[in-house]
């Protein structure tokens, strides 16, 4: 079967989906000794923007306490978290603790846990894996296991981990050592973790139940708008008990319009991020309460199944999503939620299309992704291979295999004069890497980019020294495992998700299989086919429990504009139950689609569903 549409909704994307759930609760993805820990993003409070290195004992206190008379604990914030700022400069020299300062925090921290724990709240706390935090003050860094166990003394519930120092040490080593020392206490504590080389990175979900996505946030439209785009690269790796983090909540800061504060509010709720407020909530206006309680928005948030809504459309268009090279262990190892993304979009259909100036054609279809492989420009290079919906029309999808299906051989382009699919820079030879004389991918064999290249058929042969072929555009999709492997082995591969990398491959490439697969973004350039800033309306959606949708417009433009999405585009039936996710009101069944007028930087919310209205 040939998708003329992006078919990211469909059945069999929800089957996939499901199983991916269902993966999850069954493996340990996150660090934790209790398996059910924050299955769902975390809402609350952050005293960092609110009170800075200033936050004390009352101000902790205060929040926990509006939490319940404003209703905002009702309505799911739970999380009294305190930030830099609540310990002394120097550990107690006698037992190497931790030393709350006695001006703001009189009682001591179990005291103020025990107070918010009588409201019915959760305590978090701050720390970094440096030997200092970012204020100056004791960081955790060769102090894990004292530093658990006074937090777990502290009847601690969440722990924000920052990096402050040291910075020569690796993510993986410094915070899987902590996540460590808490499952050694037997308590249940959430981790965030908040590195300062922030480069995406799957393996985060080993050590942390929340990570930290991107820089920095604050209350500046164009930042709000950078974080949740950098966001979204990160969704396949987001899930129940690992959830990805854009930073806090900007509500109540700056000079954000009302309009802007409800679109950084909706983008946070559909992308599964933690809701943490990082205003002093006491000063909020009626209006941005009644915005942060909006119960339709946090029931997405709060989703059983735990899928962040993805960026599926940009000024009409479907956004890229890249492709690339990634070992193929990758296709059976279910280990980690990387390895089980992964190994869905390792996975490839050769489908056979209508001849092509009489050439047979085929369509290459990545069942991860639901998408096909084309050709697009990119970042100013011609013609990369991405994956776009799938479209018989669209003769940059038509492919042609030389040697047949089932044979090594090449992956020819019907549009590019017979390119051929290939590293993007298969010329480095002996020169380079001594004496071993096949082609690998460049720059240490760290760049997963793959371009075309003049197609080399393969000679005749009939002896053991044949040459004159070209190992890195041949090819082999296997009908079996529904794996296409690049048939050269090149290895060493450091293959990161973000510039700048730090490469750590030897000398002499020893052997690794790769296998092409949808990957996340080379550039942390989001999913955005053409420039961000040019962008006027963005429509996200992803699915929900019990079959429903949650479909949000966007218009990034500075001026009114309208917006709007058909059912068919999304993989929808033609008519569909709308509940207006702002309102709560129920539209009714429309047919086609939705349009709204939006005013600048605004948008509109919607959970829709195929039941009767």
């Amino acid at each position: 079967m040939i998708f003329t549409e992006d078919t990211f909704f469909s059945s069999k994307m929800i089957i996939l989906y499901r199983i991916f759930v269902l993966l999850s609760t069954l493996l340990s993805f996150s660090h934790s000794l209790d398996n059910g820990l924050l299955r769902k993003p975390p809402l609350g409070f952050n005293s960092w923007t609110a009170f800075g290195t200033g936050v004390s004992e009352a101000d902790l206190k205060s929040t926990a306490d509006f939490f319940i008379s404003s209703g905002l604990a009702a309505a799911g914030y739970l999380y009294v978290n305190s930030d830099d700022g609540y310990i002394t400069y120097d550990r107690d020299t006698v037992t190497g603790r931790l030393v709350p300062d006695p001006v703001k925090f009189p009682s001591g921290l179990r005291s103020l846990a025990d107070y918010i724990h009588s409201k019915g709240l959760l305590f978090g706390i701050y720390t970094a894996s440096s030997s200092v935090v970012c204020s100056g003050r004791p960081g955790t860094l060769f102090h894990e296991a004292i530093d658990a166990q006074t937090f777990v003394d502290w009847d601690v519930d969440y722990v924000k981990i920052d990096l402050c120092g040291e910075y020569g040490y690796g993510n993986q080593a410094r915070y899987s050592v902590f996540a460590d020392a808490i499952n050694a206490t037997g308590k249940s504590i959430a981790i965030s973790t908040e590195p300062y080389d922030i480069i995406p990175n799957p393996s985060v979900a080993t050590y942390s139940n929340v990570w930290r996505c991107c820089s920095d946030i604050d209350a500046q439209w164009n930042v709000i708008v950078d974080r949740i785009d950098r966001n979204d690269v990160l969704a396949p790796f987001v899930g129940p008990g690992a959830w990805s983090d854009a930073d806090m909540l900007q509500i109540g800061n700056g000079a954000l319009t009302i309009q802007e504060q409800r679109a950084h509010f909706a983008l946070w709720c559909v992308t599964k991020n933690p809701l943490l407020l990082a205003t002093d909530i006491t000063r909020l206006s009626p209006a941005q309460l009644g915005l942060i309680k909006t119960p339709g928005l946090i029931k997405v948030n709060q989703d059983d199944l735990g899928i962040p809504a993805r960026k599926m459309f940009i000024n009409g268009l479907a956004p890229l999503r890249h492709v690339g090279l990634v070992p193929c262990e990758a296709a059976s190892n279910s280990n980690a939620r990387a390895n089980v993304i992964n190994g869905t979009s390792l996975l490839w259909d050769v489908r056979p299309l209508a001849p092509v100036n009489g050439t047979t054609a085929f369509s290459i279809y990545n069942k991860g992704a639901a998408r096909c492989l084309a050709l697009a420009h990119y970042a100013g290079v011609d013609k990369r291979p991405v994956l776009q919906p799938c479209n018989t029309s669209d003769s940059t999808q038509s492919w042609a295999l030389p040697i047949g299906v089932g044979h090594l051989g090449a992956i020819l382009s019907l549009t590019e004069n017979g390119g051929a699919l290939a590293p993007a820079n298969s010329t480095l030879y002996s020169s380079i890497h001594g004496s071993d004389p096949i082609a690998v991918a460049d720059a240490a064999y760290g760049l997963t980019n793959l371009g075309l290249v003049p197609f080399t058929p393969e000679p005749p042969c009939n002896s053991r020294d044949c040459a004159g072929y070209s190992p890195t555009q041949t090819w082999y999709w296997s009908p079996r495992s529904g794996l296409i492997a690049l048939a050269v082995y090149s290895a060493n591969h450091y293959h990161c998700y973000d510039p700048p990398c730090e490469f750590a491959a030897a000398a002499v490439p020893a052997p690794s299989a790769l296998c092409l697969s949808h990957v996340l973004s080379v550039a942390y350039a989001g999913t955005d086919p053409t420039d961000e800033s040019t962008s006027i309306a963005d429509i996200w959606g992803g699915p929900l429990a019990n079959e429903e949708f949650v479909v949000l417009l966007h218009n990034r433009a500075s001026t009114t504009a309208n917006v709007s999405t058909s059912f068919n585009m999304l993989g929808l039936e033609d008519q569909m139950c709308v509940e207006d996710l702002f309102t709560g009101n129920n539209e009714g069944p429309l047919s086609g689609g939705i349009t709204r007028e939006l005013e600048a930087h605004d948008v509109a919310a919607f959970r829709l569903s195929s039941t009767p209205c």
